[in-house]
């Protein structure tokens, strides 16, 4: 990989910011299920799946912060109708942008790791009313291809977020949070 001959400016690949959005995008669907825990009172069950929800939905908030931070920067940085494979592109960026992207790019992780387990908890207090909404989130991953593009992982993303925003919403109207 050749280096920029200005040393104030960064070569970096943009594949692995995609794959770490894809990666928040999938690993929250890979433990939503329903299920039912019914050791608790429905006081402490109340309580809990409360606070399980705040949780995921704040997860999910920054999630959408994420993928539109994201998307600003495909869209500054021109590079939306790339194609998106390793190795595809190279951006020559200031070391300050590279910095900053460096900090979405772990912000991406992180979140896709609290998706994952804020969904997985989550998972704990749906029951059978919410099977449809959560088999309708799973089906529509299930039948996601792989974006080819940087344009196409945003709005894949955007599309995967706007679908746990529709749980959240349903759990919401559901149980009056």
């Amino acid at each position: 990989m050749a280096r920029s001959s200005n040393s104030n400016l960064s070569d970096p690949d943009p594949f692995g910011w995609g794959i770490s959005l894809l990666s928040a995008l999938f690993s929250g669907a890979s433990y939503l299920e329903t299920r039912r825990q019914n050791r608790l009172t429905a006081e402490e069950r109340e309580g809990r799946f409360r606070r399980t929800w705040f949780s995921a939905r704040r997860t999910v908030i920054h999630s959408r912060r994420v993928v539109e931070e994201f998307a600003t920067y495909v869209e500054e940085l021109g590079f939306g109708n790339d194609e998106f494979r390793f190795g595809g592109r190279r951006l020559d960026l200031p070391r300050e942008v590279v910095r900053d992207i460096r900090r979405l790019h772990a912000n991406c992780l992180m979140n896709a790791t609290h998706l994952a387990d804020d969904l997985d908890d989550l998972s704990e207090y749906l029951g059978e009313s919410y099977s449809s909404i959560v088999k309708r989130i799973q089906e529509r991953l299930i039948e996601a291809q792989m974006p080819h593009t940087y344009d196409a992982i945003v709005l894949l993303v955007r599309d995967g977020v706007s679908l746990y925003e529709e749980l959240l919403q349903a759990i919401s109207d559901h149980e009056g949070f």
